[in-house]
């Protein structure tokens, strides 16, 4: 019974801090926001680029602020768009696309409309003078394709051996302390039945470890 309200207390602990946590990352995107609306309204649209930016890197599940400044931004990237400032909304895509890339975990949020601001991104590209004389000799379709797939190329670590690395690391230090508080006995002895699980342990989950180091 100790144990367990032991670990009910833990565990009541660990939810209002990570709430707390939560609600923080949430408050201060949605003050971001604001910031972003407010100088949006007032027609600094840098400003307004660089709030709505913050708040998509104040990123939180189930944040509906986020997902309006992925809205804002969007729209904006759009509106310069329509009004031929090529430059501005180049800029505007390619900052919802970097916010996105840096709030990626074991999946990506907003993937449709990161996939959107690069397809934009590469069209934008496509239509400016092209610099490089073989370019010159590509026709703008075929520059587009060209740089929405390098705009795709994925060079982020595999999740699956990622984990691996993560969860051989976790049993190898876990089999340390287990060898250091099982195998050895009170009176300094090794109990080597203990010793031996332990060990055998410890250098399966440090070669699992290394494997996970060279292929993630």
């Amino acid at each position: 019974l100790r144990v367990k309200r032991i670990a009910l207390r833990v565990a009541g602990v660990a939810c209002v801090v990570v709430a707390a946590v939560w609600l923080k990352v949430a408050l201060e995107a949605r003050a971001e926001v604001a910031a972003g609306a407010a100088a949006e309204t007032a027609g600094d649209r840098e400003l307004a680029l660089t709030h709505y930016r913050r708040a998509v890197h104040w990123y939180a599940p189930f944040s509906g602020a986020v997902a309006r400044a992925v809205v804002a931004i969007s729209g904006m990237a759009r509106a310069a768009e329509a009004a031929g400032d090529r430059v501005f909304a180049l800029d505007a895509w390619r900052d919802l696309r970097s916010s996105l890339y840096a709030i990626r975990h074991v999946f990506i949020p907003y993937e449709a409309e990161l996939r959107a601001s690069e397809e934009r991104i590469a069209a934008l590209l496509s239509v400016a003078p092209p610099t490089i004389a073989e370019d010159q000799k590509r026709s703008p379709a075929m520059r587009s394709a060209d740089a929405l797939a390098l705009l795709r190329r994925d060079n982020a670590p595999a999740v699956g051996w990622s984990l691996v690395l993560l969860f051989g690391f976790a049993v190898w230090i876990g089999g340390v302390f287990w060898f250091i508080l099982r195998a050895i006995r009170d009176d300094e002895t090794l109990d080597l039945r203990r010793a031996a699980v332990s060990g055998a342990t410890v250098v399966v989950v440090f070669a699992l470890w290394i494997l996970g180091l060279r292929m993630v």
